[in-house]
């Protein structure tokens, strides 16, 4: 079940830098995602007795870590975005954010960071900025200096979303114990995870007719489900609504 909160977190979404330097900012409030389930992350890991770990687990344990970095790679549709939503809104903590590499790359992001008072810097397809630095990134020893930093501040964390597919692209430092938390890959679902996500979507089985699914054609064959439910009803169906929850925007 999901908790929604009275007051809803806010993103500071950064859209550009001024003509003093400053960063242009719009406040948003986040909707917390309609619906989220264990079964749409089976990548998460497991508990010392081997068993999953669910979600509000895995949240509650990154929120409480000593670790400053977490990084979501892999698959597009599959839901990271969703998952980065109900996590401000399980921890109740506001959150900056961006997608721009132009501004990513200026020390005024990270500075604004520290000095205000959200909880959460989330740094939207960075792939440009995770990459190694022998490949040419200058920004990589300046994004180490800062997860440094940010060991100090248990409060303050930093979340990478990415869509490359392998951490063979990513600068192994950053993914050094005691400064990542976690690098989770988000895959496309077996022919297994797909069924299981089928039956939490009440989604017939044999509406499923190939071995590999992502999050967001699941959605789309639930929300197909949907509108002819709606139209067998005599319901007038003027848009169907995206429950995929992908991006914040």
């Amino acid at each position: 079940n999901i908790s929604y909160l009275k007051t809803p977190p806010t993103i500071s979404w950064v859209t550009g830098v001024n003509n003093e330097g400053g960063l242009i900012i719009d406040y948003i409030p986040v909707e917390c995602p309609d619906f989220i389930h264990d079964s749409f992350y089976p990548w998460l890991g497991v508990k010392e007795d081997g068993t999953p770990l669910n979600l509000d687990e895995y949240i509650d344990s990154f929120i409480n870590s000593n670790e400053s970095v977490l990084l979501l790679y892999g698959e597009k549709g599959q839901g990271k975005s969703t998952l980065l939503k109900y996590l401000l809104h399980k921890s109740g903590n506001n959150a900056m954010i961006t997608y721009q590499d132009n501004i990513a790359d200026l020390d005024i992001l990270f500075s604004s960071f520290m000095n205000s008072e959200d909880k959460i810097l989330i740094i939207e397809d960075a792939e440009t900025f995770l990459t190694k630095r022998e490949s040419g990134n200058s920004s990589m020893r300046r994004l180490l200096n800062i997860a440094d930093g940010l060991t100090s501040r248990k409060d303050k964390k930093v979340i990478f979303t990415t869509n490359l597919s392998s951490l063979n692209h990513i600068d192994d430092a950053l993914l050094r114990d005691g400064r990542c938390y976690d690098a989770v890959k988000f895959e496309v679902f077996t022919k297994q995870e797909s069924e299981n996500i089928a039956d939490v979507l009440n989604i017939n089985r044999n509406l499923l007719v190939k071995d590999e699914y992502i999050l967001a054609e699941l959605f789309s064959i639930n929300n197909n489900k949907l509108k002819r439910k709606k139209l067998r009803g005599n319901s007038v169906v003027s848009e169907t609504r995206s429950q995929t929850g992908i991006g914040f925007s």
